[in-house]
C-alpha cells in the first residue's frame, strides 16, 4: 500500500492541506495546449479557441418590470422558491 505522509503546520488540519478553490475550479479549467498543437496554430497564424475569453463581454439586458403574479410571496423559503424556478422549465 503507497501512502503519502504530509506535515501540516501546528493548528491545521490534515484536511486542509489543499487549495479548495484550486481543486474545485481544476475539472472546469482547459488544459495546457501541448507543444505539438500550439507549434500548428502559430504555423497558421491562429490562436486556441478558448470560447468565452476570445469574445467581449456581452451588454446586461435592460431592467424591466415583473407582474405581481409572477413575484413569490414574502417569506417563501430557498427550498420551496428552488422549486418553483424548476418547475417552470418542467412544464
Amino acid at each position: 500500500m503507497n501512502r503519502k505522509t504530509k506535515r501540516t503546520p501546528k493548528g491545521i488540519a490534515a484536511g486542509f492541506a489543499y487549495n479548495p478553490g484550486k481543486a474545485w475550479l481544476e475539472p472546469k479549467t482547459v488544459a495546457p495546449l501541448p507543444a505539438e498543437y500550439r507549434a500548428v496554430l502559430e504555423a497558421r497564424g491562429q490562436t486556441w479557441p478558448t470560447g468565452f475569453c476570445d469574445t467581449a463581454t456581452p451588454e446586461a439586458p435592460a431592467p424591466r418590470n415583473v407582474a405581481p403574479v409572477d413575484l413569490l410571496p414574502a417569506g417563501t423559503t430557498p427550498a420551496v422558491a428552488a422549486r418553483c424556478f424548476t418547475n417552470t422549465f418542467l412544464h
